[in-house]
C-alpha cells in the first residue's frame, strides 16, 4: 500500500464503525441501496473493479449512513489507492450481482451441460409444451405492455371532454318541454359547468444507449441507484416529480408521458440534478 498520512484506510474505518454499531452487511446494503458484494470490496479496500467516480460515490453514501465524515473517507481512499489502479478502474465498472467474463463463461458452460443432460432425459412432447407455454406467456406480456403504454399516453382530460357534450344535450332535452308548457315564462339558458382538468401523473421511461450510473427519486424517495446496462430500460410513475442523478448524460433517452425528449447532455457528462415534472424537464448542471 502506498505511503499515506492516515493510519487506517477508508475500508478499515468503514468496517470498524459498522461492526462497532452492530450493523450487518445486509442491513447496510438495504439502507444504502449498495450491493453486499460492493460493500465487501469497499471494506477490503479492493477498488480494482470499481471506477473512481463510482467508488467515491459509494464511499460518500456509506460514510453518511455510518455517521462518518464523507470528505475524510474520500481523502483516505485517494491516499490509499495507487494512481495506476485508479486509472485501470475507470475503464472497468462493476455491476452489482455480476461476475467476471471468465467466470461467466465457466458458469454458462456448466449450465449448458446441465441443461443438455436434463433434456436428454425428458420426453420431447413435454419440451414442446413448455416452449409453447413460454412463448404464449411472453406474447401476452408484450401485448399487455403495449396496451398499458397506449392508455397512459391518452390524456384523461380528453376523455372528460368527449363525455361532457352528451350531458349538456340531456339537460337541454329536459328543459325544452318546460318552455312549451309555459310560454309566458321567461326563457331559460342552460350553462354547462367548466370541465375540470384532471392532472396527469409523471410517467418517465429511461432507455440506456450505453452503460451509465443512475439514481432516481420518485416524490422525494430513492427508488433506484445502480448501473443501467446498455440496451436496458426502466420506467417510473410519480404524482408530482422525479429527480435524477445521471453519470453519463449522453447515453440516456428520456420519454415523458409518451413524448421523447431531446438529449440533455454529452457522452460522459455527469448531471447531478435533473428534475422531471408534468410541465417538463429542467437540468441544473
Amino acid at each position: 500500500m502506498p505511503d499515506s498520512k492516515f493510519i487506517k484506510s477508508a475500508g478499515a474505518m468503514l468496517r470498524e464503525t459498522r461492526e462497532s454499531k452492530g450493523i450487518s452487511l445486509e442491513e447496510a446494503s438495504r439502507a444504502t441501496h449498495i450491493h453486499v458484494n460492493v460493500l465487501k470490496k469497499i471494506e477490503a479496500d479492493d477498488f480494482s473493479s470499481i471506477g473512481t467516480v463510482y467508488a467515491k460515490g459509494f464511499l460518500k453514501i456509506y460514510a453518511e449512513f455510518l455517521g462518518l465524515d464523507k470528505s475524510d473517507i474520500v481523502e483516505r481512499f485517494a491516499g490509499a489507492v495507487p494512481a495506476s489502479q485508479r486509472t485501470r478502474a475507470v475503464q472497468k465498472v462493476i455491476i452489482p450481482g455480476t461476475t467476471s467474463p471468465s467466470a461467466e463463461k465457466n458458469l454458462f458452460s456448466s449450465a449448458l451441460e446441465s441443461v443438455v443432460s436434463v433434456i436428454k432425459k425428458i420426453d420431447m412432447k413435454i419440451i414442446v409444451i413448455v416452449v409453447l407455454c413460454v412463448v404464449v406467456f411472453w406474447g401476452f406480456r408484450a401485448l399487455w405492455r403495449v396496451v398499458a403504454r397506449r392508455d397512459a399516453r391518452k390524456p384523461a382530460a380528453q376523455v372528460r371532454l368527449s363525455e361532457k357534450p352528451r350531458t349538456v344535450t340531456e339537460k337541454k332535452s329536459v328543459v325544452e318541454p318546460k318552455k312549451k308548457a309555459a310560454s309566458a315564462a321567461p326563457e331559460k339558458t342552460v350553462v354547462s359547468a367548466p370541465v375540470p382538468v384532471v392532472a396527469e401523473k409523471v410517467v418517465l421511461v429511461v432507455r440506456a444507449r450505453a452503460k451509465t450510473w443512475l439514481q432516481v427519486k420518485v416524490d422525494g424517495r430513492v427508488v433506484f441507484q445502480s448501473v443501467l446496462a446498455r440496451g436496458a430500460a426502466e420506467s417510473w410513475t410519480a404524482a408530482k416529480k422525479i429527480e435524477m442523478v445521471i453519470g453519463n448524460a449522453g447515453a440516456v433517452e428520456l420519454e415523458l408521458n409518451g413524448r421523447i425528449l431531446e438529449r440533455i447532455g454529452r457522452p460522459g457528462q455527469t448531471l447531478k440534478h435533473v428534475v422531471v415534472t408534468r410541465d417538463g424537464l429542467t437540468v441544473n448542471k
